[in-house]
C-alpha cells in the first residue's frame, strides 16, 4: 500500500537544513535538499539538472525531461541561494549539477537514504524523503495563498484537477483547524 507523503513544518525544514555539516558531501547534500524544497521538483528531475538549468538571476529552474517527458520552467525561491552558491563554489567540473566527487551523477537511491539520515539527525519523527519536500513545497504555496493554477504550473501538473486532488490529500488538518476556528 502506498503511504501518503508527509508534510514538513517550517520548524522541521529549518532543522533539516541545519542538520548538514560543512564537509564537501554535506554541502552538496544540503544544496540538493534546498533545491528540492524550494522548487518542488521531483527527485529524478533534481538529479537530471545541469548547471545551466538553474538561473539564480531570475530564480528559475529549467526541466528538460520531467515526468512524462515534459519540458518546462519552474520557480525557485530565493532562500536556496546561499545553499546552492556554497555548493557551486566547491563543485567539481561535471555535466550534472549534483555529482559525486569523481563527477558522476548522484543516484536517486542515495538521495532517498541521505534524506532519511538527515531527517533522523534533525529529530524529525516521521519519514523524510524527496517527495515529502515536493509535497511540503506545494502545501506551503497553498497556505501562502498562491492560486492553484500557479501551483499546478510549478508542479508541472497537466491539469488543475490533478493539483486539487494532490493538495486535498494533505489538507485534513487545515480543514479541522478552519472548522475549529469558526465562531458559532
Amino acid at each position: 500500500m502506498k503511504r501518503p507523503s508527509e508534510v514538513l513544518t517550517p520548524e522541521e525544514t529549518d532543522a533539516l537544513l541545519a542538520s548538514f555539516g560543512s564537509s564537501w558531501t554535506e554541502v552538496r547534500n544540503k544544496a540538493m535538499v534546498a533545491v528540492a524544497l524550494y522548487s518542488g521538483v521531483r527527485c529524478q528531475s533534481l538529479l537530471d539538472l545541469i548547471p545551466t538549468d538553474v538561473n539564480l538571476s531570475d530564480y528559475s529552474v529549467r526541466l528538460r525531461n520531467a515526468k512524462g517527458g515534459k519540458y518546462g520552467v519552474v520557480g525557485l525561491n530565493p532562500a536556496v541561494v546561499p545553499h546552492l552558491n556554497a555548493w557551486l563554489a566547491i563543485r567539481p567540473n561535471s555535466k550534472t549539477l549534483f555529482c559525486t566527487s569523481s563527477g558522476k551523477k548522484v543516484l536517486a537511491c542515495y538521495v532517498r537514504a541521505m534524506m532519511t539520515r538527515a531527517g533522523t539527525r534533525a529529530g524529525i519523527e516521521h519519514r523524510v524523503h524527496p517527495h515529502a519536500l515536493r509535497t511540503t513545497h506545494a502545501i506551503t504555496l497553498s497556505q501562502r495563498g498562491v492560486p492553484i493554477h500557479l501551483i499546478a504550473g510549478q508542479l508541472m501538473h497537466s491539469s488543475v484537477a490533478t493539483t486539487s486532488v494532490y493538495l486535498s490529500k494533505y489538507a485534513a488538518s487545515d480543514v479541522v483547524n478552519a472548522v475549529k476556528a469558526v465562531a458559532w
